[in-house]
């Protein structure tokens, strides 16, 4: 669903610059020496969207091993997914393997209590938490404050999802935002209030180009984890996508 979302097209130079840069490190097993495997091992759950701008929950049970046994949509299974693997590639991703053979990504906080969950084959992309059950009822201002994290981007040829330098977001009461790329380059932009979801805390909105690009995010149950995706019109996706995870300051 996800590719189709150009009539959107609204939206950011920011993930050209993500992609140009390359800068932390990254995925194909090259990086730091990620978590132990027991710490992801329990229930997930939280808001995602696959593009068409009508969110839905994502709930995800792994274990200690590097297992994905329950992989659900609003409740429901996702057909000839599970049982999934995934391998830590570095400090901070792993990349999965669907039982039908294609392939997605986690991608988490300083504690692992928070992962941004990327299936490429549906195109789903969400915000889950460890031990949370349900969603708050969320505000626009939830999302008010600065925010810290990194970018990343895919490369199809590998399959991997390669972690670039660090990105800052500082969202203002009427939910304009500025920040610095990998770069340190400066950029702004802002989130269409219409569009917010106070049922599942989703934010799309646009940075400043030229070239513009759409920028769609959540936040985890908690409020104090975000993620998403960042694309310019017209984009391929995963491979021309950017992948955001921020943590609240």
């Amino acid at each position: 669903m996800r590719r189709f979302v150009v009539v959107l097209s609204i939206l950011m130079t920011v993930p050209l610059v993500f992609v140009a840069c390359g800068g932390g490190g990254g995925g194909g097993g090259g990086g730091s020496v990620g978590p132990a495997l027991t710490v992801f091992e329990g229930d997930w759950f939280g808001p995602g969207d696959d593009g068409a701008l009508a969110p839905f929950t994502i709930g995800l049970t792994m274990d200690s091993s590097g297992g994905l046994s329950t992989y659900e949509r609003d409740g429901s299974p996702v057909l000839l997914t599970t049982p999934a693997t995934f391998v830590v590639e570095d400090a901070s991703s792993a990349r999965i393997t669907f039982a039908d053979m294609t392939e997605g990504g986690l991608f988490w906080d300083d504690g692992v209590e928070h992962i941004l969950f990327v299936d490429t084959w549906t195109e789903a992309v969400a915000v889950v938490e460890k031990n949370a059950a349900v969603l708050p009822s969320y505000v626009a201002s939830d999302g008010v404050g600065s925010w810290t994290g990194y970018a990343y981007a895919f490369d199809f040829g590998t399959g991997d999802f390669e972690k670039e330098s660090p990105v800052n977001l500082t969202v203002a009461n009427d939910l304009s935002f500025a920040g610095t790329d990998p770069q340190n380059n400066p950029f702004t932009g802002s989130f269409d209030g219409a569009l917010f979801s106070g049922s599942h805390g989703m934010y799309f909105g646009t940075i400043d180009g030229p070239p513009e690009q759409a920028i769609q995010i959540f936040l985890s149950p908690d409020l104090t984890f975000s993620g998403g995706v960042l694309w310019e019109a017209g984009a391929v996706w995963p491979e021309e996508y950017v992948i955001v995870v921020l943590t609240k300051q």
